[in-house]
C-alpha cells in the first residue's frame, strides 16, 4: 500500500513540526544546560571560596587557641603567685615573731651583761677608794 503524495505531504509536515519541536526542545535543553553549568560553576567557586575561609577561620581559632592557652597559663602562674603569697606572709611574720623574740631575748642578755659589769666596776670602784685609804694609812703623806 503506497501512500499518496498528500498523505506524505501530510506526514512529511507532521514530522517536520516534530523535528522543529525537537529542536526548539534541544535548544531549551542546551540553554538549561548552559545555566546549569554556570551555576556549577559559581557553586564550585563559591565552595572554593568557603573553603578557603574554613581554613582561615581555623587557623585563627588555632591561634586563638594558642594566645588564650598561654594567657591561661600566665594567669595561673600569676594565681599560683598569689596563693603562695598568705603562706610566704604567714612565714615571714613568724620569722619576723621568731627575730623580734629573738632581739628581746638578746637586749634582756646584753642588759644583764651590762648590769654585771656595772656593778663590777662599782666593785673596782670601791676596792681602788679602799686601796687609796688604805694606802694613805700606810704611808701617810708628808708635807
Amino acid at each position: 500500500m503506497e501512500k499518496t503524495k498528500a498523505e506524505l505531504q501530510v506526514e512529511i509536515a507532521e514530522l517536520q513540526a516534530k523535528l522543529a519541536e525537537q529542536q526548539h526542545l534541544a535548544a531549551a535543553i542546551e540553554a538549561k544546560d548552559k545555566e546549569i553549568f554556570t551555576h556549577v560553576q559559581a557553586l564550585k567557586r563559591i565552595r572554593q571560596e568557603n573553603e578557603s575561609l574554613v581554613e582561615q577561620v581555623k587557623k585563627g581559632y588555632a591561634i586563638t587557641i594558642s594566645t588564650l592557652e598561654k594567657e591561661k597559663q600566665e594567669l595561673q602562674s600569676q594565681v599560683d603567685q598569689l596563693s603562695k603569697a598568705p603562706k610566704d606572709l604567714e612565714k615571714t611574720e613568724k620569722d619576723v615573731k621568731i627575730l623580734v623574740d629573738e632581739n628581746k631575748r638578746l637586749v634582756n642578755t646584753i642588759n644583764q651583761y651590762i648590769t654585771v659589769f656595772r656593778n663590777t666596776l662599782k666593785g673596782l670602784q670601791g676596792n681602788l677608794d679602799n686601796a687609796i685609804e688604805l694606802e694613805a694609812l700606810i704611808n701617810p703623806v708628808k708635807k
